[in-house]
């Protein structure tokens, strides 16, 4: 199975980025998904989709770019509300993916 790849983004790439981080981590592992993500300030967003080529993007906040690979607001993941919610319509977006024969 392939690997999906994600950037997390936050202001300073410590704590929010870090929470998407794990909990998307858990998520992929309870459903038996390889994933790989980074994790990166709002500004080194461009340069980190042209040289990780994630498959998708979550902020911590809007995302003040226009790109390529999808973009998912990570409040949900950060504060819980909506989170189910959220998980399931993104992992429908992953499946997709994986059903897909594109890098």
């Amino acid at each position: 199975m392939r690997k999906v790849k994600i950037i997390c983004a936050c202001a300073a790439a410590i704590a929010q980025s870090t929470m998407m981080q794990m909990r998307l981590q858990d998520e992929f592992e309870k459903r038996d998904i390889p994933v790989q993500i980074e994790k990166c300030i709002f500004a080194e967003i461009p340069g980190k989709v042209e040289s990780f080529k994630p498959n998708f993007v979550f902020g911590a906040g809007d995302v003040p770019y226009e790109l390529d690979v999808p973009v998912y607001n990570g409040f949900p993941i950060i504060t819980g509300i909506g989170m189910e919610a959220m998980f399931e319509s993104f992992f429908e977006d992953v499946q997709k993916l994986l059903e897909s024969n594109i890098d």
